[in-house]
């Protein structure tokens, strides 16, 4: 148990992707008193992004692609699936 211990002090980000989450009704549940790990989460680090506005680019694959590289669309070109694998120029933020 200690080796997990050690390992655990050492992370400093936890990266929970929660695709397509409607923020305004979570905020309401936990307005309500529902949801209460969600209203730790919120009390303690969860960042709200934006990123495209046209329908076209907000595919998941593009946004992943935004959130791990830090780059909007424009600017990592990425729009299919996987493509990411042959592009050796986008580091990533877990690399």
């Amino acid at each position: 148990m200690p080796q997990i211990k050690n390992y655990i002090l050492k992370m400093k980000t936890i990266l929970l992707g929660l695709n397509e989450l409607n923020f305004q009704y979570i905020k309401y549940y936990i307005k309500k008193g529902h949801l209460k790990n969600f209203n730790i989460l919120f009390n303690n680090g969860v960042i709200e992004t934006e990123s495209e506005s046209k329908y076209d680019l907000l595919e998941p694959w593009i946004q992943w692609v935004t959130v791990h590289t830090g780059m909007t669309f424009d600017e990592h070109q990425i729009f299919h699936l996987g493509d990411i694998t042959t592009r050796k120029d986008l580091m990533q933020i877990f690399e």
